[in-house]
């Protein structure tokens, strides 16, 4: 049997695009999220606007 998985660890590496730090916006919520890792760390934060509108603003999945 061959294995047919796949890795993504870093975004400009094969299948990057997977990962939560690739950069591409998407829209969730009624947010537009600068990456799906901001999107992600967010959720964490739901009940105190303050922390959650911060991550929305950050300007890399790393600083979310």
């Amino acid at each position: 049997m061959s294995d047919t998985s796949i890795y993504f660890y870093r975004r400009n590496e094969p299948f990057g695009e997977f990962s939560n730090f690739y950069i591409s916006p998407i829209e969730l919520d009624g947010y537009t999220w600068p990456t799906s890792e901001h999107y992600f760390q967010a959720q964490k934060y739901i009940s105190n606007e303050t922390h959650f509108q911060n991550i929305l603003q950050l300007a890399t999945p790393r600083e979310a």
